[in-house]
């Protein structure tokens, strides 16, 4: 979740710095920007998380104290992460459960 938040920190950062020198330039009301993200989160972490989806799929173990002796690498290109499913359900609000499965008949747009 951290590596999430950093990245919508980051977008935030950009967005002020586009907005600043629209403010400069004088064309502040000209055009409109924000950010929207586009997938609902995934099961793939399971209960204590992932640090790589393969191992979902062929059922091997994965503990928290793996994840916390390589902290530093999550959100980087030598980890495919996805996060526990406490933070998956709490990143898909309004919706319930995941992207996979549906609730009370709703069918996720793609």
């Amino acid at each position: 979740m951290e590596a999430f938040a950093a990245y919508l920190s980051h977008t935030d950062h950009e967005i002020g710095r586009l907005v600043a020198t629209a403010r400069v330039d004088g064309r502040v009301g000209q055009h409109r920007c924000g950010a929207a993200v586009g997938q609902r989160r995934v099961v793939e972490g399971g209960p204590v998380g992932s640090l790589n989806d393969g191992r979902v799929w062929n059922a091997l173990p994965r503990t928290v104290e793996e994840a916390d002796t390589r902290l530093a690498d999550i959100g980087g290109p030598r980890i495919h992460n996805n996060y526990p499913w406490g933070w998956t359900v709490a990143g898909n609000t309004p919706f319930r459960r995941w992207k996979r499965e549906t609730h009370e008949g709703g069918v996720p747009i793609r």
